[in-house]
C-alpha cells in the first residue's frame, strides 16, 4: 500500500476533523482485499506481459533498422557496396522473421492463459475465482460446524457462518460491483 493510497483513504473518510471510523475500517478491509486480487491478477498475467514486451522490443528493433533505409538508399549513402546492401537486407529479413515468431509466441501465450481482454476483465475473473474459493472454504467450515464439530460451536457462531456464506454468494452474483481500482475500493459501499 503506497503513501498516496493511505492518504486518499484517510482524506475520503474525513481525517482529522470528522473522521468516520467504521467507514474507514470497512474501506481498509476492502482495499486490502483488492490488493490481494490485483496481486493475483498481475501474477497470472506475467507471462502475457513478458511476451508482449518481447513483441514491442522486436517491433522497435525492426523499426530502428528500417529507418536506415530512406527512399531505397541505406544510411543515406547511395554508393554503398552491394555486399553491404545484401547484409542489411538479410538483417531486415531476420528481424522481420523474429517479429513474426515473437507475435506467434505471444498469441500462443494469450491462448494458453485463457485470453486477455482488458485489465478490468482480468480483475473481474480474479474476483470470481477468489470469491468461489472463499465460498468453498466458508461452506466447509459450516459443514464442520453443523456436523462433527457441532458440540464446539454455538448457534450464534453457526448463524454467523451461514450469513458469511450468503454474503459471499451475493458478492459473487454481483461481481461487477467489486472494485477494479484503488479509488473504487476506497469509496463507501452503496447501500
Amino acid at each position: 500500500m503506497t503513501f498516496y493510497d493511505m492518504k486518499l483513504l484517510f482524506l475520503t473518510y474525513g481525517w482529522p476533523d470528522n473522521f468516520d471510523a467504521s467507514g474507514f475500517d470497512d474501506a481498509y478491509v476492502r482495499l486490502r482485499e483488492f490488493f490481494v486480487i490485483r496481486s493475483d491478477t498481475v501474477a497470472g498475467a506475467r507471462p502475457i506481459i513478458h511476451a508482449l514486451r518481447e513483441v514491442q522490443q522486436a517491433e522497435e528493433d525492426l523499426a530502428r533498422h528500417s529507418r536506415r533505409l530512406h527512399n531505397g538508399v541505406w544510411d543515406r549513402f547511395p554508393n554503398k557496396r552491394r555486399v553491404q546492401i545484401r547484409k542489411l537486407e538479410r538483417l531486415t529479413r531476420g528481424k522481420t522473421q523474429r517479429l513474426e515468431s515473437v507475435r506467434a509466441k505471444f498469441e500462443e501465450v494469450k491462448l494458453a492463459s485463457g485470453g486477455w481482454e482488458s485489465e478490468e476483465e482480468q480483475i473481474r475473473k480474479t474476483w470470481r475465482k477468489y470469491l468461489r474459493d472463499r465460498i468453498r472454504h466458508a461452506q466447509n467450515n459450516l459443514t464442520f460446524m453443523t456436523g462433527r464439530g457441532s458440540h464446539l460451536y454455538s448457534k450464534e457462531q453457526i448463524s454467523e457462518q451461514e450469513e458469511e456464506v450468503a454474503t459471499l454468494q451475493k458478492r459473487l452474483e454481483n461481481v461487477h460491483e467489486e472494485p477494479t481500482s484503488v479509488e473504487m475500493a476506497i469509496m463507501p459501499r452503496r447501500k
